[in-house]
């Protein structure tokens, strides 16, 4: 038997840990796989798997769980770049089209629906399997090979152990010791023998689920055999892929029998001839229909007479159905052609072994076929919408009194696919009131309500396709209520707690102290006289990892009753005379101090959004139904000043700052203090999507105290503010460094909040 020593393996173990190595690059990279500037490059392979699952694999189970850290989709080359690499075993799962790792896939972000993996090795065709494979957290690659190594170590056995078995199996020896951390694919490293060798693992481990971790030693040992006795020429073929089975899965040892096959595989230049030749098909269209030649798109070496495939569709509704016939795809004729859309045409074929027998696997390819609207109407940009309604909601309309300087530009608001010149046009529901928008998109409003209405009032906006057809959209906004023309003044007492604040019901609270960042849910009750201020901090923002607070918000969301949460955590108060709530259970609990309140009218019913404080530490409270996870449009003009209130200790102690932001339009941004000194200039700002999430987020870049990257997102309006909550991300990951955080253009509201929040000296 070939013998590799401990000592031997060891040192390939450390090679792959520290870069050292005769290249000075054995540190699982090859010229293939260079480390990413400041961060890390993971490459998956038997052949480089594109659209790939790569995670932590955190329980050691083989299996993707959802437990188990997310990382991102491999590229074209099998690589997925990330800012530095998580602790525990890395893995990579393989998707198949309409498999079970593809509904889990699309169930954590819908964007991800229609991806699959592509196995390179024949990149015209979706992967086969469903298959897991790990590597050690020293390496930078996951293959097969790699895979053999994390079983064997997820059985009992040190890293130096199980690289020995490893080694031991794939034929290694003291003086020529595998390199089970290469890319054997491409490079200086490519090796075609361990390449073939991963191949076989691949499918057979994908044959034999019961058995195969059990056994995997004997089975790379089998396979080893297998590629020493194969010619030069079947080596290099991608398409030679011999299938160890287990027959006594059941048993300890290995009982292999080799099952010769040639793989399914669609033939890359007859599908290209295929794309070429479908039709480009437009709405109202008379189309007389095409036959498309594929009989050859699949080939099988073990299949003589030819591979006849099965064929689904989605084109129901247009008009078109979509067949094979003696070895051509058949689009029939539609007169005319209804349903503009994308449409998918999924071609599969089934696989056979050199005996004739069928096999599981299966390949399949798909086609695309696009039916254009006759005219698409046009569209409007919903982050735009949203901005020019927080502008609108800032407006006053009071009865009998003419408006004045109500106005906003709408040219930014719809786009037309065609570029079509768009007509505007305004209409609003209040009576007295018109609306006009002239040739720059500029809304005015002139003229004076009639009649007061507590109704929320509509200003309807639309844009016309001039092409002639006359198609248009239109887009609501919400005008506020139109106030009676009797100035009413204002409460005595205007920032205190009443009785009509307890109300029961739910309401939703979070603390602004970065050290805590706690978030729950509350209730102020009223029990025959008896009011109660009751609270759950069953949750923060960062009990599930800083980067997890969205998470941590959806779980909260799910929960829609507060009975389990506020059983025991409920203070008796009372309402002192400046509205302030005063403890009367006994418990020494400190006054709650409203510094901040705005209404909302919701379903017929005044609902309240407040900031107080209690001792130092601030709160929002909200009874209004915003959900937890909730983000709004970043809502950024350039040039005009922003104020950001925040707690800057980021520990116990609460150390209020007011942050003032510039973004220009050169996307550098100037930030200072509440008196416009201690100025600063940041790197680079923009508003973008979240990939994970898909919310709108402010991304600024921020070079100061070692540089870092802060992104901002907006959870709710409260009236003339908004609270938000800012995610720092350093290079230490330990950092608690996510908070809730108020900010507003309006320097007056802010300066106040602030100087009534910082702690007494």
């Amino acid at each position: 038997m070939k013998k590799v020593s401990l000592l031997a393996a060891s040192v390939a173990f450390a090679l792959v840990g520290c870069g050292g190595g005769s290249d000075n690059n054995t540190d699982g990279n090859t010229g293939t796989n260079p480390p990413a500037p400041g961060g890390v490059v993971i490459t998956g392979f038997d052949g480089y798997f594109q659209n790939a699952v790569m995670f932590v694999d955190q329980n050691d189970n083989g299996k993707w769980d959802t437990s188990d850290t997310f990382l991102g989709l491999t590229n074209a080359k099998g690589q997925l770049e990330l800012t530095e690499k998580p602790k525990g075993t890395l893995a990579l799962q393989t998707i198949t089209p309409n498999g079970t790792a593809q509904a889990k896939l699309i169930a954590l972000n819908a964007n991800y629906a229609g991806r699959y993996t592509v196995d390179m090795d024949h990149p015209s065709q979706a992967m086969a399997h469903e298959v897991v494979f790990r590597a050690p957290n020293n390496s930078d690659v996951i293959s097969p090979i790699t895979d053999l190594v994390a079983i064997e170590m997820a059985s009992g056995k040190t890293a130096e152990e199980a690289q020995a078995a490893v080694n031991i199996a794939l034929g290694g020896t003291d003086a020529a010791p595998v390199d089970l951390f290469s890319d054997f694919v491409k490079g200086d490293k490519a090796n075609a023998e361990l390449h073939k060798t991963a191949q076989i693992l691949t499918e057979s481990k994908a044959a034999n689920p019961e058995s195969y971790e059990k056994k995997a030693t004997e089975f790379a040992k089998e396979a080893d055999t297998l590629v020493e006795n194969m010619t030069d020429e079947a080596i290099k073929d991608v398409n030679n892929k011999p299938v160890i089975e287990d027959t006594t899965p059941d048993s300890d040892n290995l009982a292999p029998e080799v099952i010769t096959n040639s793989k399914l595989i669609v033939d890359a230049t007859v599908k290209e001839a295929a794309v070429k030749a479908l039709p480009t098909l437009k709405e109202d269209d008379n189309f007389s229909g095409v036959e498309i030649a594929i009989a050859d798109l699949f080939v099988d070496a073990d299949q003589e007479a030819g591979v006849v495939p099965t064929i689904k569709s989605n084109l129901e509704g247009t008009g078109i159905t979509a067949s094979i016939e003696a070895g051509k795809l058949v689009l029939t004729p539609a007169n005319p052609v209804t349903k503009p859309g994308n449409y998918t045409l999924t071609l599969t074929a089934s696989d056979v072994d050199s005996k004739g027998n069928a096999l599981e696997t299966t390949a399949s390819t798909e086609f695309n076929i696009t039916i254009e609207a006759l005219n698409k109407a046009p569209e409007f940009n919903k982050a735009e919408q949203a901005e020019l309604q927080n502008t609108i909601n800032t407006w006053d309309l009071e009865e009998g009194t003419e408006v004045q300087n109500l106005s906003i530009n709408v040219s930014n608001l719809f786009t037309d696919n065609e570029n079509d010149i768009l007509t505007l046009t305004a209409s609003t529901s209040v009576a007295g009131l018109t609306a006009s928008v002239d040739n720059n998109g500029e809304l005015a409003l002139s003229g004076k309500p009639s009649e007061a209405s507590t109704e929320k009032q509509r200003l309807s906006v639309t844009a016309t396709d001039r092409d002639g057809s006359n198609t248009s959209v239109t887009v609501d906004f919400v005008l506020p209520e139109v106030k009676e023309g009797v100035v009413v003044p204002p409460p005595a007492n205007e920032l205190g707690f009443t009785n009509a604040h307890f109300k029961d019901g739910v309401w939703k609270m979070g603390s602004f102290n970065s050290g805590d960042n706690e978030v729950g849910f509350a209730t102020l009750r009223n029990t025959g006289g008896l009011l109660e201020f009751c609270w759950s901090s069953d949750d923060s923002l960062t009990n599930h990892g800083h980067d997890k607070w969205d998470y941590a918000l959806a779980e909260l969301d799910k929960l829609t009753s507060t009975k389990e949460f506020i059983a025991d955590d409920c203070g008796a108060v009372t309402i002192a005379e400046d509205g302030s709530l005063v403890d009367a259970s006994g418990d020494n609990m400190p006054n709650f101090q409203m510094l901040y309140q705005h209404t909302v009218e919701e379903h017929g019913n005044t609902e309240y959004q407040i900031i107080f404080k209690m001792d130092d530490e601030l709160f929002w409270l909200d009874s209004t139904e915003t959900p937890f996870d909730n983000t709004l449009a970043a809502g950024i003009t350039p040039e005009t000043p922003v104020y950001k209130l925040t707690d800057d200790a980021n520990g116990v102690n609460i150390d209020p700052m007011v942050e003032v932001n510039i973004y220009h339009v050169d996307t550098t941004y100037t930030s200072t203090d509440l008196n416009g000194t201690n100025a600063s200039k940041g790197d680079f700002w923009d508003v973008e999507t979240d990939e994970e999430t898909n919310f709108e987020r402010l991304y600024m870049r921020e070079p100061w105290d070692g540089g870092y990257d802060r992104y901002n997102y907006i959870n709710r309006h409260f009236g003339q503010l908004s609270i938000g909550i800012t995610d720092k991300v350093t290079s230490n990951e330990l950092e608690n460094n996510v908070s809730y955080y108020i900010t507003s253009e309006d320097k007056a509201l802010i300066s106040d909040l602030y100087s009534r929040w910082v702690p007494a000296e």
